[in-house]
């Protein structure tokens, strides 16, 4: 879960330049969301390569300020992975 959600800002050069090229498809992304809700770790496990795609995704979630995992009443770091869609109106 995110507080703020500034990926929408963070995608926009991305998305004119997709646009231009045609570029569109999923990227799964992993990540470390560390007990300050800040990702500090991603991996790219499906990619759309050469196309700025992954480079975007991992942007987008670095940009995310998430709330942090609890486990007994405390916070603590996660692995989350996520599919997020690249696809052109």
């Amino acid at each position: 879960m995110f507080r703020h959600n500034p990926c929408l800002l963070s995608l926009r050069n991305t998305q004119k330049k997709a646009k231009a090229e045609g570029t569109e498809g999923m990227v799964i992304i992993q990540a470390f969301v560390d007990e300050f809700g800040k990702v500090k770790e991603t991996i790219i496990l499906k990619g759309v390569p050469n196309s700025g795609l992954n480079q975007a995704a991992e942007k987008a979630i670095k940009a995310v300020d998430w709330i942090p995992a609890e486990h007994k009443g405390n916070n603590v770091g996660v692995w989350i992975s996520l599919p997020i869609n690249f696809k052109l109106n």
